[in-house]
């Protein structure tokens, strides 16, 4: 249950900020960092926490250390999967 509910407040907290991202790129200085993706431990797997910030920390630190458009980054927040069946 508590895997669900986090799951919805993930989503909900995605869709907002690719709503965000996309109303005020133009206005302001605005850069996002994606997610770690695919992810194959869930953040809720307490015990894998220090992996799981390791991991976001190293992609994160990549991901700025390279240039990005400035505008178009809500992009990154669309809803996608990894596996067989891949939308």
């Amino acid at each position: 249950m508590l895997a669900m509910a986090l799951h919805a407040f993930n989503l909900a907290i995605t869709q907002r900020l690719a709503v965000d991202n996309t109303r005020f790129e133009e206005s302001i200085e605005l850069r996002g960092i994606p997610q770690p993706c695919p992810i194959a431990i869930s953040p809720t797997d307490f015990p894998h926490s220090a992996e799981l910030i390791a991991r976001s920390e190293t992609l994160a630190r990549k991901w700025l250390s390279t240039p990005h458009p400035a505008t178009g980054q809500a992009a990154m927040l669309a809803p996608h999967c990894h596996g067989p069946n891949r939308a």
